[in-house]
């Protein structure tokens, strides 16, 4: 497997896919077999390095504050930090969307199954910068224009630009013509976007009451085994979350392939159209019982005891 750029490229003996299952499975299987570690690695090192700055300079500004030194270097220590403290925080933010772009960077090469350095893959964010920042700016104005429109409008833009932010990391063109593009890419395919969507929707809200269901049967076990039990369930649910993001730069990948000649589309398969009802009503359920990722066992649940058990009758 290469490790230089490729635009977009059939891998061996590819076909295009509209069984949903089939692309999710694919997909992860290409984006574990070439990227997932690197991107995971730049991800959290980008958060060490960006809140352990913040956090520094932070906690430097407040010891100044609560020591009390009226000297005349804090007076010029001080406002040098908050200067300091607000330029990294300016950089932190720019550097989320550096990363943002590099983490699409990552997805799609391993949708074309090539192993991307981290510094190339920040290298290209920060190439790439610019036109992602006017490129969302621009879609986000079309998006709330569109849900201004009774909603359905906004919906379907939504869609139509699920492609940009993969064309933008991936390709060389500007803000304007990678909006147009996602909607030439989208064009035919929409149902297989959506379908795989889907399938990454039910995947993880199985795998949510799953981790719902084990986080609850390790009510009574020791403290330590509780904790450990949540901790891997936590890790699990965020691993899987990032898998589920791969069906949209699988779809990418073969809808700029169909576009190009390279693949033949196949008609949509009807899978797709009843995940896209089990995943409405696998988000339903999970919101009427409030087991949704963002609501799985927390360590900091007001209801948590070490004591005894991961949750307490209420």
């Amino acid at each position: 497997m290469s490790t230089d750029r490729v635009i977009n490229q059939p891998i061996e003996n590819e076909t295009y896919v509209s069984q949903p299952i089939t692309a999710f499975m694919e997909s992860v299987r290409r984006i574990y077999r070439t990227n997932l570690w690197r991107m995971i690695a730049m991800v959290l090192g980008f958060i060490v390095v960006g809140f352990g700055l913040i956090m520094g300079f932070a906690g430097v500004s407040f010891l100044s504050f609560v020591t009390g030194d009226n000297s005349t270097a804090s007076d010029v220590v001080a406002p040098t930090i908050s200067v300091a403290l607000f330029l990294v925080g300016i950089v932190f933010v720019f550097g989320i969307f550096v990363v943002n772009v590099a983490v699409d960077y990552m997805y799609v090469q391993a949708q074309n199954m090539q192993k991307t350095p981290i510094l190339a893959a920040l290298r290209r964010g920060l190439q790439r910068l610019f036109t992602y920042i006017v490129a969302n700016i621009l879609a986000g104005l079309m998006i709330i224009a569109g849900f201004i429109l009774l909603i359905v409008p906004g919906i379907y833009i939504a869609l139509r630009l699920a492609y940009m932010n993969a064309i933008i990391a991936n390709e060389d063109i500007g803000a304007i013509d990678a909006i147009k593009r996602s909607f030439k890419l989208t064009s035919g395919h929409l149902w297989d976007i959506i379908g795989a969507g889907s399938a990454a929707v039910v995947i993880v809200s199985l795998a949510t009451a799953a981790a719902t269901l084990t986080a609850a049967a390790a009510t009574g076990l020791p403290d330590v085994a509780t904790i450990i039990i949540v901790l891997i369930v936590y890790v699990a649910l965020g691993l899987l979350n990032v898998l589920a993001s791969a069906p949209l730069y699988f779809r990418y990948h073969q809808s700029a392939l169909a576009h190009a000649g390279a693949l033949t589309k196949q008609s949509t398969d009807p899978l797709n159209y009843l995940l896209v009802l089990a995943a409405i009503a696998a988000f339903a359920l999970l919101a009427a019982t409030g087991e949704t990722p963002s609501s799985s066992p927390s360590l900091f649940d007001e209801n948590f005891d070490t004591d005894t058990s991961i949750y307490n009758e209420a």
